[in-house]
């Protein structure tokens, strides 16, 4: 799936997800158990350098096959969206 990104030189661009490279907690108060929604997460484009690697939050990749994959590979909660 792609993933539509909105920036200020263009309107709209539409992005192939190469891989998820790392995630961190957005969320706030500290608590023992974070929910997902939580989280943003490193994108590392498909036809890009990692110098172009972006920071997208849970709702914009959620859908995305490499978002599963690296919830399974990272022990994340993850919840197959249909």
């Amino acid at each position: 799936f792609p993933v539509t990104i909105h920036t200020r030189e263009t309107a709209e661009t539409e992005h192939q997800i190469e891989s998820i490279v790392d995630h961190i907690y957005t969320g706030g108060k500290r608590k023992k158990q974070h929910a997902i929604e939580e989280y943003d997460f490193l994108i590392k484009w498909k036809e890009y350098d990692s110098s172009e690697n972006l920071w997208l939050p849970y709702e914009e990749i959620k859908h995305t096959l490499a978002f599963g994959t690296y919830c399974q590979q990272h022990n994340l909660p993850y919840k197959k969206i249909v």
